[in-house]
């Protein structure tokens, strides 16, 4: 997976594979303590009632590179344009139904100072949250693993 990143062409992603991209966005105010992540509880999932998610896209051949498709569905979902893709963090593998699935993971930094303008279609909440009070939302444990992962890479705080 190394050859797959921001700039890879939605078109150039193998076709045998169901594609997925999660975003993990970041805001530092200031001090280590308070590094946050935005986390949304969409309107209807495949997920429990009541659980919180960070953002996840399916790539749109509209989209030209995986990069177009996380600035696009981040201002499609939240409102948010002052971000930066920082860098990929690990990816996620998995089968469901006879297809394989691949969740390419981003750690996005938002240096905005705009509020969350979220989509009422699809999600009903959001909240910006310290990454020490994560233990406090009902999130997946995989997408736990996603935001710790992305919350690693250390130029997303600089």
């Amino acid at each position: 997976m190394e050859d797959i990143n921001i700039t890879t062409k939605i078109g150039d992603l193998p076709q045998d594979k169901q594609w997925r991209i999660a975003i993990s966005i970041f805001r530092n105010q200031g001090s280590p303590a308070r590094k946050m992540v935005l986390l949304m509880k969409r309107r209807t999932c495949y997920s429990p009632e009541g659980t919180w998610q960070i953002p996840v896209l399916r790539p749109d051949d509209s989209d030209t590179t995986i990069g177009d498709a996380i600035r696009r569905y981040i201002a499609e979902q939240t409102g948010l344009r002052g971000i930066d893709i920082i860098e990929q963090a690990e990816p996620l593998g998995w089968s469901w139904g006879g297809r394989a699935y691949i969740q390419l993971n981003f750690g996005v930094r938002d240096r905005s100072v705009s509020l969350v303008s979220i989509n009422p279609d699809r999600y009903i909440d959001y909240r910006w949250v310290r990454l020490s009070h994560l233990r406090w939302f009902e999130i997946p444990s995989t997408t736990k693993e996603v935001i710790q992962g992305a919350s690693r890479i250390e130029s997303i705080w600089y």
